[in-house]
């Protein structure tokens, strides 16, 4: 299948679709689309200054619970994250993924800053980056 036709299938989720539903079949398009592998989605929590895990896809390694509301890198725009490219400053993330020894991370924020309501975060062991 080639990256035209799996943008396609990701703006073809069904207008009928719960927001539960819509929200996994678009994480699970985006997974295609990248060839990521894991796949998390972040919402900002009421209870504790953080975001934290509202959808997770992927088991070959453990996300982080919650990422810290002042991960100003993550926040602020698109975040891609390859091995040996040095990342200024350093994010939550970037230590997660160089510990697994990912091929890639990439987050990007939900909403505009300085209103950012969440996280989406795909990542990779295997495959190039996006």
């Amino acid at each position: 299948i080639t990256m035209w036709q799996r943008l396609i299938e990701l703006v073809q989720i069904p207008s009928n679709a719960s927001l539960e539903q819509a929200l996994e079949e678009l994480v699970q398009h985006t997974m295609r689309l990248l060839q990521a592998e894991v796949a998390a989605v972040y919402l900002v929590s009421d209870k504790e200054p953080c975001f934290q895990v509202a959808y997770q896809s992927g088991e070959l390694f453990s996300l982080p619970p919650t990422i810290p509301l002042n991960d100003v890198s993550l926040i602020r725009s698109p975040f891609l994250w390859i091995p040996g490219v040095r990342t200024s400053p350093l994010s939550s993330l970037s230590n997660v993924a160089r510990v697994n020894k990912l091929s890639f991370l990439v987050s990007a924020p939900v909403g505009s800053h300085p209103e950012v309501i969440g996280l989406v975060i795909f990542s990779s062991l295997q495959s190039e980056p996006p």
